[in-house]
């Protein structure tokens, strides 16, 4: 699901050296947490919208954020992009795309295709999308009942060191 995408992804960003602040939309009330590999969750109050559209505008303030990463389904975010940078990682399932997302998209300073399907569709509404696949995890693969399957190399893979299809 979306949740191991931006596992990987953080672990990247991480990795390079970026503050990442996550705001999860469900499930995580309360305070401010600070996780051991450096990430800092911010809360939403149990009222919020499905996307934190009436609390995004202050954590962007407070924590002085530059960009606003968001990898889910962009009908929740109405309000996003309107008052700070928001690159918009969209999952496109159909095809055309929803009625409401070319309205939404137009906020956006970045938008982002994680599927070749979804960069046409995209494109085809008349936007200039980044193809950025998931990526996968470049050091394991899974067989079907057989659980992790680790690998030293990359001989034969079809995706690059980076574990982005290449």
């Amino acid at each position: 699901g979306y949740g191991q995408q931006l596992a990987s992804l953080s672990r990247r960003l991480l990795a390079d050296r970026h503050q990442l602040f996550w705001m999860p939309v469900a499930g995580f009330w309360g305070g401010i947490y600070e996780s051991p590999d450096g990430i800092t969750y911010l809360p939403l109050p149990p009222d919020n919208d499905k996307g934190g559209n009436q609390y995004i505008d202050q954590h962007v303030e407070a924590w002085k954020i530059y960009y606003v990463l968001t990898f889910s389904d962009i009908w929740k975010f109405p309000e996003y992009g309107k008052n700070f940078k928001w690159l918009a990682w969209t999952p496109i399932d159909g095809d055309p795309m929803p009625p409401s997302y070319p309205e939404l998209l137009a906020n956006a300073n970045r938008i982002l295709a994680c599927s070749r399907h979804g960069e046409g569709v995209i494109r085809a509404a008349g936007f200039d999308p980044l193809y950025a696949p998931c990526g996968v995890e470049p050091y394991f693969k899974r067989n079907a009942g057989a659980g992790k399957v680790f690998r030293t190399g990359h001989a034969g893979s079809s995706r690059s060191p980076s574990g982005v299809p290449g």
